[in-house]
């Protein structure tokens, strides 16, 4: 019964772990290079400032990234668990939302 909860374990910690670097690793280089274009929906007319919006949204997604790997971390020591599992379902839901929502300070109107 031990070697199925290590294996479950292991399983949880490699994708926690893995969707922690696939939002980190991308998020990293948009924020240090300044590239626009990884950002879904990027349109230059409509957008005031591009070196905000991409430091904004890099940021963001570094914050998203780290949390997921935290969390793969804490995952492993089993009084941390549930606390890894509910950053990850807060992280999901409340980072993308609070993301989108001040993007629109970087719109031109």
């Amino acid at each position: 019964m031990q070697d199925l909860e290590g294996l479950a374990v292991l399983w949880v910690v490699g994708i926690l772990a893995t969707v922690g670097l696939a939002v980190g690793i991308p998020s990293y280089v948009m924020w240090s290079r300044r590239w626009p274009g990884m950002i879904a929906g990027f349109d230059r007319n409509r957008c005031s400032d591009v070196d905000g919006l991409t430091r904004w949204v890099g940021r963001a997604g570094m914050f998203m990234g780290g949390a997921f790997l935290l969390a793969a971390a804490a995952f492993v020591i089993p009084p941390f668990r549930i606390a890894a599992i509910i950053a990850v379902v807060l992280v999901s839901l409340v980072a993308p939302i609070v993301t989108t929502s001040a993007c629109q300070r970087f719109t031109r109107r």
